[in-house]
């Protein structure tokens, strides 16, 4: 079992992983809570008189690995910390400031910091500082202000005061200020240029008022030292505060001005100069150490004696308080503002309310009453009674959850109205929505099949699913949800109420290859079981390492019975489930049709596909190949063209009752424009084939906002006939986990850096640890799979990756994606997956215990998938690394409670509206096209002379100009003529016939399925027109790149353009690579497609 932390004690994780990327003993520098110096100050004050005209260049033959290494990983951190805030104060109201800092003042091999001997383990001497204000706004602004140290000794202090100017608060060391003394117009300058960068409200002010606080104090002074640990000189840290307050707006900032050097080593100045400012010193561990930092800062404002802060959260973010370089900590009451730089926030994680009704009196009652409407079923009592246990016994429960009995009455309802509707559900993540959806499946299908005294043949119900990752999961689920019913309900009745299943997508392959179940064993371990399992122990799937014996021996006959484990059995004889993919249904409807070897000298064969739908078509007795309809056998003799022997009988598949969109809030932007007229297509298709049959649907998702209007732009259905059903939550203790957010963002390295350093600490403290993390991009995903492989390495964490460099079809790598999943999914610690987006839908990645994101997404509604693949069954830790160079990152990092409580999380979100754009040129057009290769394969396999050119996959120029000046504009569906489509579609279909022509003398006579797509695009001027046709995610042009180990992966164009010349590097799996050359056809099509000369 995985180990389990209580929330107190991720709590305390989350605080120590927190505490030791903020620590002062990092070398170099601090990941998190760090001020760097001003560059301004440097540059405007100090660099004429540090560095004068010149910089003194030495030659150095040996490139210095340091320097290297900081350029890589490096970024320059914020050199301002603080807050503007919105406040009101009455007479003698005042505002107390205290910010916390720590400077490093010396390391181990210092004369002033051993003494004679070393004795001090610490490598590093460090001061602990506070610097201290009070702020009046009575009658104008008075700042007084001193620096202490943390046990309380004041060093120096300082007034300043000004009615409608901002004041400084200069912190001078005595030697540092003799220095400045002489460029106090310089320094006046600088700090006006800092004010306006910190306040731009400031800009009419002729200058800022300061004062200066001089600190005779040593503590104020650092040693430098070289690699021998000879000292080279001394650097002064001088600190700054800025006030400012306009109006009812009060801002007050921490300024780190910059370091003064004296040394008698010009290299060391020289040094300075190069870097603006940054200098290092060394330890006698040979390690390099940063000086001028202000590490581990922390801030906070008090509100005293009649003033009060406006700050508050809405669903907009923090409302009054506006952070610089941090994140602020707020009360109801306006008494204080807290600053620091991350954040810990625990969020509870509400299950949803359950039924009252008990699963028994709702099947045999609510249900029943419904499903009487299929008729003919005297045993429907009975059934639904056998039923009702079997589920009872399942999910341990006498009650459904409320949204789940809900969905069964409503879902059952919409099965059996007459006319085209929806039912929407949404319910967080791990809620139980797939049993939401099935029930009803399993109850309508009991009823029917109990009605036909026979088990109904084709697809009644499909589940879609948008990526192929949550289709191989759900495949699981309901295998193993129907089995748990299956081998509860008696014998007699068990084999006729049980729909069969199947699963089928790109990955899919005929009938010599078998998708396995997974299954956990009463002990906990995890069987993938195929239906040849009983035959003898080689014929288990090679990732199965549990005993035969192990298995329930009726799992195996449960899916000979039912499961449809391949291609070929799913073409052959379709599954009453077919668990499949919106891109699926695409290549069926209009695309090249999926061929099977025919034999020695007899090609390939297009097997017929659109029975899938409904409708008729024609099947061999023997081998079990399936035909059009129209199609009169081998050499018109009724006999099969891939066994040659067994005759060919007619079937009729049923139509299709209801479709299911899993995840629906995937479907937005280019592919929900796009699916919306591929469904059109569709339900053409199913009006056609089976007497005017309506389709129905159903609309899964954990995180769409204003779902109705989402569903009718979706489906082009009015509102009215969508029912809406939420899932209420619990307010019960015992039905909660928690969700413990750490948000942060990287200051001083890069986000892969600063992510790796996070996990290295989280496994150093938290060993039993497993997680996934998301990045946003693939290269992203191979950067970080390499920076967390070489940082985690000594722990024994293992790393692996799941993008779509790996797949099913990769002959290099033993680990596909699939593989990579399973591993994953029963990992029982120090596992740590990274995961593009395709992941972070409702995949049931097992047990995990923290998420990590490495930068947000751009919707909350996928960030809320994301951290919702942990905190299902148990409290979990969420860290979210934003990225400091991203302004959506930005936004959210500040504004971290709409990450972290889900209170205004789920507001907020109902801003977040899905667009699905129902005038989109591009979208209509491919939807179009689409259309019309359908119409053309609808055509064939209704034709006699056409089907046997379907089956030989060569077509004659005038079956195809016949089938053309057959259609009107009345063969497409009311969605492509509507916004002002209509003329347009009309000049296609012109263009289309005048251009097909026989007589106009065409290249070839007999064209391949591939042929007539090219020339049916030809009107639109889509030369790409199968690669366009494929994509239902996007409207880019795909380009294939090719890497040395032979491998071929597609990138979108936009990509191309941006990251694709000749010497640019491409990431795959890991490594870079340089790209070398371009092929010609490459370059005329990329210049066709964006309408210029080219790359």
């Amino acid at each position: 079992m995985l180990a389990t932390l209580s929330v107190h004690s991720l709590i305390r994780v989350a605080e120590k992983v927190a505490d030791a990327l903020r620590s002062r003993h990092h070398a170099e520098k601090p990941h998190i809570s760090v001020v760097a110096i001003s560059r301004d100050f440097f540059d405007m004050v100090l660099r004429d008189i540090l560095c004068g005209t010149r910089i003194e260049i030495e030659e150095d033959d040996e490139e210095d690995v340091e320097e290297v290494e900081e350029s890589l990983t490096s970024i320059p951190p914020p050199w301002a910390f603080g807050v503007s805030a919105e406040a009101e104060c009455l007479e003698n109201g005042s505002i107390s400031a205290e910010f916390r800092f720590v400077i490093r003042r010396g390391v181990r091999g210092s004369p002033e910091t051993r003494g004679d001997t070393v004795t001090d383990p610490d490598p590093n001497e460090y001061a602990d500082l506070v610097l201290k204000a009070d702020v009046s706004v009575s009658g104008g602004l008075v700042v007084s202000g001193a620096l202490v140290t943390a046990d309380g000794n004041q060093i120096c202090k300082c007034q300043a005061s000004g009615v409608d100017e901002p004041v400084w608060l200069l912190f001078f060391p005595k030697r540092f200020w003799n220095a400045v003394n002489t460029a106090t117009q310089k320094m006046e300058g600088a700090l006006k240029v800092m004010g306006l960068r910190l306040d731009p409200s400031t800009r009419s002010v002729d200058r800022a008022k300061y004062s200066i606080c001089l600190c005779d104090d040593h503590r104020l002074e650092a040693v430098i030292h070289d690699r021998h640990l000879n000292e080279l000189g001394r650097l002064y840290y001088a600190m700054g505060l800025y006030a400012s307050y306009t109006g009812e707006r009060l801002n007050v900032y921490l300024v780190n001005l910059s370091g003064y050097v004296t040394s008698t080593d010009r290299s060391v100045v020289n040094d300075m100069c190069k870097r603006r400012g940054l200098v290092y010193t060394w330890s006698d561990e040979q390690s390099r150490w940063a000086l001028g930092y202000l590490m581990e800062t922390h801030g906070r404002l008090q509100f005293n004696n009649g003033c009060r802060h406006r700050a508050r959260w809405t669903e907009h973010g923090i409302v009054g308080a506006y952070p610089l370089n941090a994140v602020v900590k707020t009360d109801q009451e306006g008494n204080y503002i807290e600053l620091r730089d991350y954040v810990v926030e625990e969020e509870i994680v509400r299950r949803p309310v359950k039924d009252n009704v008990s699963i028994s009196q709702v099947l045999t009652s609510e249900a029943l009453k419904i499903a009487e409407n299929v008729g003919g079923c005297d045993k429907a009592r009975e059934i639904l009674s056998a039923l009702a246990e079997a589920v009872t016994a399942y999910i341990g429960s006498e009650y459904l959850y409320k949204f789940q009995r809900e969905a069964l009455i409503e879902i059952l309802k919409n099965i059996t109205a007459n006319d085209r509707r929806a039912v929407v559900i949404t319910a967080p993540t791990a809620a139980g929505k797939t049993l939401a959806f099935l029930l009803p499946i399993i109850v309508d299908f009991a009823v029917l099949a109990c009605s036909r005294k026979a088990q109904p043949r084709g697809v009644l119900y499909y589940l879609l699913y948008p990526t192929k990752a949550l289709a191989n999961d759900q495949l699981d689920e309901v295998a193993n949800i129907l089995y748990a019913i299956w081998r509860r309900l008696p014998q007699e009745i068990r084999r006729l109420v049980i729909p069969t299943f199947g699963l089928l997508h790109g990955d899919i392959k005929d009938e010599y290859y078998e998708t396995p179940i997974s299954y956990t064993t009463a002990e906990g371990k995890t069987a993938y079981v195929s239906v040849e399992c009983d035959r003898a122990p080689e014929y288990r799937p090679p990732n199965c390492h549990v005993e035969c014996n192990e298995c329930p021996p009726d799992f195996v006959d449960f899916l000979k019975e039912h499961y449809r484990p391949n291609r070929f059995a799913i073409y052959s004889d379709p599954p009453n489930i077919l668990i499949t993919d919106e891109d699926m249904i695409n290549r069926i409807l209009s695309l090249r049709p999926y061929k099977y070897p025919a034999g020695e000298g007899r090609g390939y064969v297009p097997v017929y596909e659109l029975h899938l739908f409904g409708g008729g078509y024609k099947r061999c007795k023997v081998c079990g190949f399936v035909y059009p309809p129209a199609y009169e056998g081998y050499r018109g003799k009724n006999l099969c063209k891939i066994c040659q022997s067994g005759e060919l009988e007619g079937l009729t598949a049923e139509p299709p009752r209801i479709f299911v969109l899993d995840e629906a809030h995937q479907l937005h932007g280019s592919f929900g424009s796009q699916v919306r007229y591929l469904f059109a297509t569709l339900e053409d298709h199913i009006r056609r084939e089976c007497k005017e049959h309506i389709v129905k649907y159903v609309i899964s998702s954990a995180t769409i906002a204003q779902p109705k209007s989402f569903v009718s732009r979706l489906l082009n259905l009015g509102e009215d006939k969508i029912v809406e059903i939420s899932a209420s939550l619990s307010e019960r203790e015992e039905e909660r986990v928690n969700r413990v957010h750490l948000v942060l963002m990287p200051r001083s390295y890069t986000r892969d850096n600063t992510l790796s350093m996070a996990l290295y600490y989280l496994f150093s403290v938290w060993p039993d640890a497993k997680g996934i993390v998301f990045t946003n991009t693939l290269s992203e995903n191979n950067d970080v799979t390499n920076a967390l492989r070489d940082r985690l390495a000594n722990l024994n964490v293992e790393v692996k990756s799941h993008s779509t460099d790996y797949n099913r079809y990769d002959l290099y790598d033993d680990e596909d994606r699939v593989k990579i999943e399973q591993w994953f999914k029963y990992a029982r610690e120090r596992a740590v997956l990274v995961a593009t987006p395709t992941m972070e839908l409702g995949v049931d990645i097992g047990d995990v215990n923290f998420v990590a994101l490495y930068g947000l997404p751009e919707t909350l509604s996928s960030y809320i998938q994301r951290i919702g693949r942990a905190g299902r069954k148990r409290d979990a830790l969420v860290l979210t690394v934003a990225n400091p160079f991203n302004r959506y990152d930005y936004f959210f990092y500040e504004n971290y409670k709409l990450l972290t409580d889900s209170g205004l999380r789920a507001k907020a979100q109902l801003r977040e509206v899905i667009p699905i754009s129902v005038t989109n040129r591009e979208a209509w057009t491919r939807g179009v096209l689409r259309h019309l290769l359908y119409i053309f394969k609808h055509y064939c396999v209704k034709d006699r002379m056409c089907a046997r050119q379907y089956i030989n996959d060569e077509y004659n120029i005038d079956d195809v100009y016949l089938m053309i000046k057959r259609v009107t504009l009345n063969d497409f569906p009311d969605i492509f003529r509507q916004h002002s489509f209509e003329q347009a579609l009309d000049r296609i279909l012109k263009d289309l016939l005048e251009r097909t022509n026989p007589e106009r003398g065409p290249v070839r006579r007999t064209l391949r399925y591939d042929d007539v797509a090219q020339h049916l695009a030809r009107v639109t001027g889509r030369t790409e027109i199968l690669s366009l046709l494929r994509n239902l995610r996007g409207f880019d042009l795909q380009i294939m790149l090719e890497f040395p180990t032979g491998e071929v992966r597609s990138r979108d164009a936009y990509i191309f353009t941006r990251k694709g010349a000749t010497g640019q590097i491409v990431s795959f799996r890991g490594r870079y690579y340089v790209i070398n050359s371009y092929r010609n056809e490459v370059s005329s099509r990329l210049s066709e497609f964006l309408g210029d000369k080219g790359p």
